[in-house]
């Protein structure tokens, strides 16, 4: 999906520090139902205490983006092979599901894509549990322009307008997707690109010539409460899946509490006209620091 640059109102913000706070709780999934008579779709999920929910209608395992055209894992021609579950679109992209038996907390599973046809692809946009207007999901868009190479990161929401979004730098192809499954919760995933095969990696696609492949990793989990609380669960809480601990000492030390509560960054390089004005000869720094210490 393309959008004009002025519909976006784009937030210089980090995800990962807009959803700290509290922390959300999870009920730890266990499983995924999948149903593979209509492509790759999630079907009911299951959780550890062993409760399972039906969704009220299936919805494909991911989408993507194939040569910019939307895909969807529906879409697809599905069969398992033991604990994997093998997928094609035609004859030009094969692929695979495999999920990590006993893995916690939340459920995960490694997808890979690849190339069967004669011709380069082009991948992007992986999104698990898909794009949907009925759904809260963040994913690549906009113009893809030299100036906009940097951030094309945006969250949608229902009823509302996309915003830019930040992503953390590890994690620019990162798709996200939260939506609600029942009356008990929502569910919500993520998928990280993990590496690739003869394939040429991208900001925010992967490239992949004849025979070459990508591969992605799935984390997915269900939680009370609205989107703003899956942000938080995958953000804040399991730190995109990247730690398994995280050593915050240096944020509560007391004598660097002033970043508690200071929350505006200013940013000044060397060859801005606000540090020096070549034309006039003059540096502006003093002037700098005193306007922005009246914001």
């Amino acid at each position: 999906m393309m959008f004009p640059v002025s519909l976006f109102r784009r937030l210089a913000l980090l995800l990962l520090a807009a959803a700290c706070g509290r922390t959300a709780p999870a009920q730890t999934l266990d499983s995924l139902g999948l149903t593979l008579d209509h492509g790759v779709r999630v079907h009911s999920y299951v959780m550890k205490s062993g409760a399972r929910q039906v969704l009220a209608s299936d919805i494909p395992l991911f989408t993507f983006l194939l040569n910019d055209s939307l895909r969807s894992s529906s879409g697809s021609v599905a069969r398992r092979e033991g604990d994997t579950v093998c997928f094609s679109f035609g004859r030009r992209l094969s692929g695979s599901v495999r999920p990590e038996t006993h893995f916690t907390p939340g459920w995960k599973a490694s997808l890979t894509l690849r190339n069967t046809s004669a011709d380069t692809l082009t991948v992007a946009n992986v999104v698990p549990l898909g794009e949907g207007a009925d759904r809260t999901y963040i994913t690549a868009a906009g113009p893809t322009t030299y100036q906009n190479r940097l951030s094309r990161s945006v969250l949608f929401r229902p009823g509302s307008g996309p915003i830019g979004v930040v992503l953390p730098d590890n994690a620019w192809e990162m798709g996200f997707c939260d939506l609600h499954a029942s009356t008990q919760g929502n569910l919500v995933a993520i998928a990280r690109r993990i590496g690739s095969l003869k394939a040429d990696e991208r900001r925010f696609r992967t490239i992949l010539p004849p025979g070459a492949a990508v591969s992605y990793t799935i984390y997915a989990d269900d939680h009370p409460g609205d989107w703003h609380e899956g942000v938080r669960l995958m953000f804040h809480d399991r730190w995109l899946y990247d730690l398994g601990s995280f050593n915050d000492s240096l944020f509560r030390r007391s004598d660097l509490g002033w970043i508690r509560h200071s929350y505006l960054m200013t940013l000044l390089f060397a060859w801005d006209e606000q540090y020096y004005d070549r034309f006039k000869g003059e540096y502006g720094f003093d002037k700098f620091i005193g306007e922005k210490t009246h914001l």
